[in-house]
């Protein structure tokens, strides 16, 4: 009797909550409960880690294996990269001294010997990208400033710590880490061996969207079910398509006994291949029909398309880079887009300066300068980029004067933006390759013309001497 009502309160309950939304009204239309809306129901103001604390493990496991699997979302992890870091970052310092030791770091900045600090940018940003989170760690040793990148796996986060870290609770600063401790075969240990790391010497690189917001999660993580989605199509496409080009030749028979040597071959022998493919009898009354192809034509091309399009936004990119594919728009949409991704590159180098870069670098030159490699006081680092190709060389150059002529840009910049460099060296260099050239009675274009208008002014000159 108890199970009965029990079952007719809950149904009771049910048929409440289906009155209370059915036509539920709200002031904010955003606000109003209706069938089509009804996924919201796990939408929550909580803060941001109570919400995807649990979550965080998952997408970032599901993050890897499509970076491991997926073409698309490797194609544009290695786009982002290659045009954030290209061939390295260059330290613009006027202090040889300091430019020298510097250029000794990066070659040896990795704590394992392994990697040179070109590649550990890279991987900082890809890991970021891809697990949302790298943590990096400032060790200081006797030859100076070493770096040791941990994995998000290796934070030690517990039912009662989530986040594997101690934060203060009044002020929110995070000041301890917790990482496990790594066994002899290289694997991570899962049990209970951790140790603690204080936060001064761990960058914890990540992008935050909310202030309540600690640790990182994969930036994949809008588009995981795109993706996924399109992987699967794809493959079904293929094996539909491999299974129409295998199809089979069917004989069949009329009549009550079928035709005179039906599937017969000239040894009467039955005919069990054609063309290298099998052969199949069928029965009085059977007939054999071609499936359609389900992933054949326009309707592949448009599905793949709109899905990449649509990654492609969640990713914060062009569609045409993403999938290398400029036939769609003319040149000078082309070039819009890639303008547009040239800002979304120039984010991310003025993130990873601010948060890795010059962290870094203020922490190397207290070590080296107490280590007596150094001298001068400390000064905020610039860093030269590679540089950028131009979309239209002639055009570009043409704006470029036009700008240095009203002042709206400087040269510095100008050569900055253009070669990566400094203006300074790029000044010395061209100092010398011209007196290389004038030691073998060679001139640039520029150099002739000068020396034209010169003697032309020196002819005239002495014209109105004789006058």
């Amino acid at each position: 009797m108890s199970h009965l009502n029990n079952r007719k309160i809950v149904g009771s309950k049910r048929l409440q909550e289906r009155k209370m939304t059915k036509g539920k009204r709200a002031f904010l239309e955003a606000s109003k409960i209706t069938k089509a809306n009804r996924d919201f129901r796990f939408a929550s103001d909580a803060p941001f880690e109570s919400l995807v604390t649990m979550d965080r493990k998952t997408a970032r496991a599901r993050a890897r294996w499509l970076e491991a699997n997926n073409n698309i979302m490797d194609n544009i992890d290695k786009s982002i990269i290659n045009n954030v870091f290209g061939t390295g970052i260059i330290l613009n310092a006027k202090n040889k001294r300091i430019l020298k030791a510097w250029n000794r770091f990066i070659k040896n900045a990795d704590i394992s010997g392994r990697y040179h600090f070109r590649d550990l940018c890279k991987m900082m940003l890809k890991r970021r990208m891809v697990d949302g989170e790298i943590f990096i760690k400032l060790i200081t040793t006797d030859d100076g400033l070493r770096l040791q990148l941990i994995e998000a796996d290796r934070l030690y986060a517990t039912s009662q710590n989530r986040l594997g870290m101690k934060i203060n609770n009044a002020t929110g600063e995070i000041e301890e880490y917790y990482f496990r401790e790594i066994n002899p075969d290289g694997s991570i240990n899962n049990g209970t061996k951790f140790y603690a790391e204080p936060a001064e010497n761990i960058i914890n690189y990540h992008k935050a969207n909310r202030p309540s917001q600690y640790r990182g999660i994969t930036e994949y993580a809008p588009v995981i079910l795109d993706i996924k989605n399109l992987s699967a199509f794809n493959s079904s496409t293929i094996e539909s398509k491999r299974a129409s080009a295998s199809i089979a030749y069917a004989i069949k028979t009329t009549g009550d006994f079928g035709g005179f040597g039906a599937g017969i071959d000239e040894d009467e022998e039955q005919i069990q291949d054609v063309n290298g493919s099998s052969v199949y009898y069928l029965g009085a009354g059977e007939d054999i029909t071609q499936l359609s192809n389900a992933g054949e034509g326009a309707s592949y091309r448009d599905f793949s398309e709109s899905a990449i399009r649509g990654i492609a936004v969640g990713r914060n990119i062009s569609y045409e880079i993403a999938n290398r594919d400029y036939s769609k728009v003319n040149f000078s949409s082309a070039k819009s887009s890639i303008l547009q991704d040239y800002k979304r590159f120039d984010e991310e180098r003025i993130h990873f300066t601010d948060y890795v870069l010059n962290v870094i670098y203020k922490r190397w030159f207290k070590i080296e300068k107490l280590l007596g490699n150094i001298t001068g006081t400390y000064e905020e680092p610039e860093w030269n980029y590679p540089k950028r190709e131009f979309v239209e060389p002639i055009k570009d150059m043409q704006e470029i004067e036009k700008k240095l002529e009203l002042n709206m840009t400087s040269l510095s910049d100008v050569v900055k933006e253009t070669t990566g460099r400094d203006l300074e060296v790029v000044a010395k260099q061209i100092s010398e390759d011209k007196k290389t050239l004038e030691k073998y009675g060679l001139y640039t274009k520029q150099d002739l013309e000068m020396k034209k208008a010169e003697a032309k002014n020196s002819k005239k000159g002495g014209e109105n001497l004789n006058k």
